[in-house]
């Protein structure tokens, strides 16, 4: 169970003071930020709406989405539905961040999607890819297991099957595992110029880089040329580079702190290992072990100069807050180096609630509009969420 207890119209409620005081800001302050990602590259924008309302009843500070129009209006729909949701049981919920990522890479596997031509597969062939795509984003026709509405739908307008690609994240599993070698990947870099209308209206931006530093240089410049400039943050996710890590931080502080949008918060945010939260807990070890690394190999101080925050992703789960508690990386045992503000969690989050949100029936578009569904839906969301809000308590 959690503080937020278990029926529907039992939310977090907070005072006016309390508004300020748990502000997503606040939350990075206190060592409790949570952000749940949606996916760079995941549009679906039936369950990126119904994500967004529950998530934001349960209390998380930030949402991450796709940087495309129909994402983002997805995600806006699905806040304001939340909070007017919340209002209408006389509860007062303080609204998250909503935020979308970019790239200045197109081997950033968070910008990617897995195509096949499924006359290609073999009718031996095992379809190994159906059973290991962790978003049921893979139908075919003679697929043993139970078909999702989505998957019904699909194969009712494409008769061979395929990838579904608004649900295609790009984990690239299915690539991994297919005996045949038929899926591949497509990859991309978001133009910064077509997402401009979106720039003016969010919260904040992530950027995603994997250390060319030209190409971030030239997409952060984008970024203030093209209206980014009333955000609330900015962040930053890079996985580990290497013994180039340090030279690659070093730089990109310097540019980004130098040019830090109107007083952003500025959010350091390392990516363990990208898309495998939902994996196993296991997962959670690399992102912990990449804050120890930075601290005690590269000897990276994220905030020396109290402007910014650490913030782990990728592997991330359930079993993550307890790993950064039990390194002493987070909560009461906060430290100028190697503090870490909060988490964000993308397969995981996903996969604990659209477990529910898979069996609406198909004529059902809210989640709200179906009473149990919506009940488990949230329960799950907001125990996840009450991991990182107690950790002030820890």
């Amino acid at each position: 169970s959690t503080e937020f207890g278990t029926e529907i119209t039992h939310l977090p409620n907070y005072t006016e003071d309390e508004m300020s005081q748990q502000s997503p800001l606040e939350s990075l302050k206190k060592g409790t930020f949570f952000k749940l990602i949606c996916g760079a590259s995941f549009e679906d924008c039936q369950e990126i709406r119904n994500l967004s309302f529950v998530y934001t009843l349960a209390g998380t500070d930030c949402i991450d989405c796709a940087a495309e129009s129909a994402s983002f209006n997805a995600a806006s729909e699905g806040i304001e539905s939340a909070l007017n949701y919340a209002k209408s049981k006389n509860v007062r919920l303080r609204k998250p961040w909503l935020m979308v990522s970019v790239n200045d890479d197109s081997s950033d596997p968070h910008f990617r999607k897995a195509r096949f031509d499924a006359n290609l597969c073999p009718e031996s062939c095992s379809k190994p890819c159906i059973k290991i795509c962790p978003a049921d984003a893979i139908a075919l026709p003679d697929m043993e297991s139970d078909k999702t509405s989505k998957q019904i739908l699909f194969l009712n307008e494409n008769k061979g099957g395929g990838v579904i690609e608004e649900r295609c994240y790009g984990c690239g599993r299915c690539i991994d595992v297919c005996p045949y070698k038929v899926i591949f990947p497509v990859t991309y870099v978001r133009n910064i110029k077509d997402i401009e209308p979106i720039l003016k209206k969010v919260d904040a931006v992530e950027i995603h880089t994997k250390g060319n530093l030209h190409e971030f240089e030239k997409l952060h410049g984008n970024l203030l040329k093209y209206g980014a400039n009333e955000l609330k943050a900015i962040a930053v996710s890079f996985p580990d580079l290497g013994p180039e890590t340090p030279k690659k931080f070093g730089k990109w502080s310097s540019l980004v702190e130098q040019n830090t949008l109107n007083g952003a918060a500025l959010i350091w945010q390392i990516d363990g290992r990208p898309m495998s939260g939902d994996i196993g807990k296991g997962s959670a070890f690399s992102s912990v072990s990449l804050v120890e690394k930075l601290t005690n190999v590269y000897n990276i101080d994220t905030n020396e100069h109290g402007k910014s925050y650490l913030q782990v992703a990728g592997g991330t789960n359930d079993s993550t807050v307890q790993r950064l508690i039990k390194g002493k990386l987070i909560g009461q045992f906060k430290r100028k180096k190697g503090f870490v503000s909060g988490a964000a969690f993308g397969g995981f989050a996903r996969k604990i609630v659209s477990t529910w949100l898979n069996k609406l029936p198909a004529d059902v578009v809210k989640v709200e509009d179906d009473e149990l569904i919506f009940k488990k839906s949230l329960n799950a969301a907001r125990d996840l969420v009450f991991i990182s809000k107690n950790v002030a308590n820890k």
